[in-house]
């Protein structure tokens, strides 16, 4: 298996997109481009994440949080050791992805687009410390019609209940820290962004449409910006999917996942490679 170098500057380009709170990115299309997509330019960096096995295939959000290199945040149980990861943009570009690394407990993974598309736009992590209770925010999340079955990136506002929260998906431990929010989400907005009243992703939807201990009907889950800064922050270029930081959730949560998401424990080396 050959060493991946798909992160290894990732540290300091998260440190400028997170100093920015922006929620811009690199690329081009222009305004008029940007006004054709829900979300205006933050919509066009959330993408439909498509995980391809033998026997089914499963949906969910992503956003790019990094367009240099190609770079996607997403749910990590859609594409569990997927033999193939697909990848549509919001402008209908299709291309395909590998994971670079994985939380299984926290169900957050990040893939690298292969081949990279240009003019890619990036939706960088903002500070999400400045979050606060009763404050509006919005999921960007890919929603499948019940007419056509066509799926179309749809705008869902929310309220936010509760910072700071630890939930547990068993069998899977309790983990955090979440922005707790009521919003209306379906299964496919795992992996989807949440933005504050100013556009600037603050938290990333986790295990949406999975059962959890409490439930609270109406109330969904977001990993928060700074949490997940931190995490990426850990990484450095390693073999594979197990780069180094986060394999001891690895060995902690593979098989609490497996038994969650109903996927026998089958490893896939080439879909956690680097291109």
């Amino acid at each position: 298996m050959r060493t991946s170098n798909a992160i290894a500057p990732l540290t300091a380009a998260l440190a400028v997109a997170v100093a920015g709170g922006g929620c811009g990115g690199s690329g081009s299309g222009g305004n008029a481009a940007a006004k054709k997509t829900p979300g205006g330019a933050s919509g066009r960096a959330i993408v439909l994440v498509q995980g391809v096995y033998k026997d089914k295939t499963t949906e969910v959000t992503g956003v790019v949080f990094e367009a240099r290199q190609g770079l996607v945040l997403t749910a990590n149980h859609a594409m569990e050791n997927a033999p193939n990861i697909n990848v549509k943009l919001s402008n209908g570009t299709l291309t395909h992805a590998r994971q670079v690394a994985r939380a299984q407990c926290h169900d957050m993974a990040v893939l690298r687009l292969f081949p990279k598309p240009p003019g890619l736009v990036a939706l960088p992590l903002a500070r999400s410390a400045g979050a606060s209770v009763g404050e509006p925010v919005t999921t960007l999340t890919y929603v499948t019609t019940s007419t056509s079955g066509a799926t179309q990136l749809t705008r869902i506002p929310g309220t936010v209940s509760a910072l700071g929260v630890r939930e547990a998906f068993p069998p899977l431990p309790a983990t955090g820290p979440f922005i707790a929010h009521q919003s209306r989400l379906l299964p496919g907005a795992a992996g989807s962004p949440v933005l504050d009243a100013q556009g600037r992703m603050i938290g990333l939807n986790t295990l949406v449409g999975h059962p959890r201990s409490p439930a609270l009907p109406g109330v969904e889950y977001a990993l928060t910006s700074d949490y997940i800064a931190r995490r990426l922050g850990q990484l450095r270029p390693g073999v594979g999917g197990a780069l180094g930081g986060w394999g001891a959730e690895h060995n902690a949560c593979h098989a609490a996942l497996h038994k969650l998401i109903g996927v026998g424990h089958v490893h896939v080396p080439n879909s956690a490679g680097g291109p």
